[in-house]
């Protein structure tokens, strides 16, 4: 009998370590049986063993999103978020019947983010309740809510601290005027509201389907220990006794 996989995003701001601390989390757990990261760069891992799924389609989303998000157009950029939610509708499930993992831990949760950052995209959303949005990716998704939410409290200042440092680290990015590196929503007001708009949609997501959340506070921890935070929540929730499966 195939068990279904323990669900866990990470959500938070950008610049609250999402992707870096994932990857550093599934290095901590690989050793729990395998686990399934979708989203960009999908990949399945079971101790140091990593194989990409998928990596034609991922990179084309990344060469996308690179050249839409440089244009600076609102509805452009939406429209290929959506696409890219149709794409996990089918990547999910796909690499669960490929490589039966034991935890599936992703960057973002494509249910939430959405119903949060498709304000910015559509400002016209903005008459439309945040309950109704969630209701609305969850269906577009086909995707279940995460068994755990691992929300990254961050403040503003300090994720866009980050995000400029990681800027400054970009190849070519001397070339071009910062703000030319930055998305539309990565100012401090706004950063802020999304923070905040975090919490209301994991609250308001809890009312509608059952799981947990756990807020991990990076703002005075290096990666490697909310790395550690992370993987300890899991480790704990991980079926006692679970098999190790091997990549198929």
């Amino acid at each position: 009998m195939n068990l279904q996989p323990l669900r866990v995003s990470l959500v938070g701001i950008d610049g609250s370590g999402k992707s870096s601390t994932t990857l550093k989390a599934i290095d901590l757990l690989s050793g729990s049986g395998v686990i399934c990261k979708p989203g960009r760069d999908a990949f399945a891992q079971r101790l140091s063993d990593r194989q990409y799924c998928v990596p034609g389609i991922s990179n084309f989303f990344e060469r996308l999103f690179r050249r839409v998000d440089a244009s600076r157009r609102r509805w452009l950029i939406g429209a290929t978020r959506i696409a890219f939610i149709a794409y996990q509708r089918w990547l999910e499930p796909y690499m669960v019947r490929r490589y039966q993992p034991a935890l599936i831990l992703s960057t973002r949760c494509m249910i939430i983010g959405p119903a949060i950052y498709g304000d910015i995209y559509w400002p016209t959303l903005r008459r439309v309740s945040l309950r109704q949005k969630i209701a609305s990716f969850r269906r577009f998704s086909g995707l279940p809510f995460r068994d755990l939410h691992v929300f990254l409290r961050t403040p503003a200042a300090v994720a866009l601290e980050r995000i400029h440092r990681r800027i400054v680290q970009t190849p070519g990015s001397e070339q071009q005027p910062r703000e030319y590196w930055l998305h539309l929503h990565e100012s401090e007001e706004i950063l802020t509201k999304l923070g905040d708009r975090f919490a209301e949609a994991l609250a308001i997501a809890r009312t509608i389907s059952a799981f947990d959340v756990v807020e991990v506070e990076t703002a005075f921890r290096d990666e490697v220990a909310v790395a550690h935070a992370i993987a300890n929540e899991i480790r704990g929730r991980l079926p006692a006794g679970e098999r190790m499966r091997t990549c198929a």
